[in-house]
């Protein structure tokens, strides 16, 4: 069905405009017909400055975590270097310090510093769209270097998120081999126990 009214009725003075909209089906088949090509712009702009914005979100999270992991393997490093920590695993200790550092470096390489872009921009950077009937583009233009922008960030993202995860691997690999040679060593006491 079409022609549903506005709350308020339609009579004017700033009242809700009639909009039409087909009603069957599932929402997102719904068509808006006094949606125009602005309305669309500004809500593709809108959903690709929201989409930058998540990308800053993600990446302090990432970092967040390489950090934190990379910690937690410095205290277990720290703990096997101890004469406390693990004396009786002295055979693989050299083996598992050296797989911990190399994932801590991968952990702090992938939270290293680089640049990520925002959906904001100086006012030099939009002058052109200004004058000689230029100002119809500016919406198009920021969308199109927010999608620029959006592709640099995946890529930086990506990169990032593949160097923990090589960390990530190195440090679990680790810690495996340091698990099967303490189940070696408590095997070992049992026998002569």
């Amino acid at each position: 069905t079409r022609g549903t009214e506005g709350a308020g009725g339609g009579g004017g003075g700033g009242v809700c405009p009639v909009v039409s909209v087909m009603t069957e089906g599932p929402i997102y088949n719904r068509y808006i017909e006094q949606y125009s090509e602005v309305d669309a712009l500004a809500e593709v702009l809108r959903q690709t400055e929201r989409h930058l914005e998540e990308q800053h979100q993600l990446t302090t999270s990432a970092d967040q975590r390489a950090v934190a992991f990379a910690s937690v393997l410095m205290v277990v490093i720290g703990i096997l270097l101890s004469n406390d920590g693990a004396a009786s695993v002295d055979a693989s200790k050299p083996f598992v310090i050296i797989g911990f550092l190399a994932a801590i470096g991968l952990a702090f390489y992938s939270a290293k510093p680089t640049r990520i872009y925002g959906s904001g921009a100086n006012s030099a950077s939009l002058n052109n769209h200004v004058g000689e009937r230029r100002e119809g583009y500016l919406v198009t233009t920021l969308i199109e270097r927010n999608d620029r922008n959006i592709a640099h960030n995946d890529t930086v993202l990506k990169a990032s998120a593949l160097l923990f995860r090589l960390g990530l691997g190195t440090g679990l690999a680790s810690t495996l081999i340091l698990f099967l040679d303490w189940v070696d060593v408590i095997s070992q006491i049992q026998k002569w126990g």
